[in-house]
């Protein structure tokens, strides 16, 4: 019977997607989150959260490069849904300035951790 479809109930999930860009032919299937400053490629079909800060592609979409990955690693630590596999394209030797980001930026990791670990330790006593 034509249209026997629309007498039944329907049953959703909300989808978010946050300020972000999506091309033609792209298919997100309920209750997906796409973070911010995240891209998804023509033709892909999100099946998982996007962590902001990333371009996702294929079927399903899977995080093949990283934009922003400060931006996934606090997504990472808020419980997203999957463990992230990335892969990233060889890129040239850094220079200089990218040594010294790359150094200010561990030395934040550092900072953090150090931070953690002693709140581990009062949660103990």
């Amino acid at each position: 019977m034509a249209g026997d479809g629309m007498r039944r109930p329907e049953y959703g999930v909300p989808i978010t997607i946050e300020h972000c860009y999506l091309p033609g032919n792209v298919i997100v299937l309920p209750g997906v989150r796409i973070g911010r400053a995240s891209t998804v490629s023509v033709g892909s079909v999100v099946k998982e959260d996007v962590p902001p800060g990333c371009l996702v592609a294929g079927n399903p979409a899977r995080v093949i490069w990283v934009i922003d990955k400060d931006a996934v690693e606090c997504f990472q630590r808020a419980g997203g849904r999957r463990a992230l596999e990335i892969t990233r394209p060889k890129v040239p030797s850094a220079g200089e300035d990218d040594i010294k980001g790359l150094m200010q930026r561990l030395q934040r990791l550092e900072v953090e951790v150090r931070e953690v670990k002693e709140e581990l330790k009062r949660r103990m006593e």
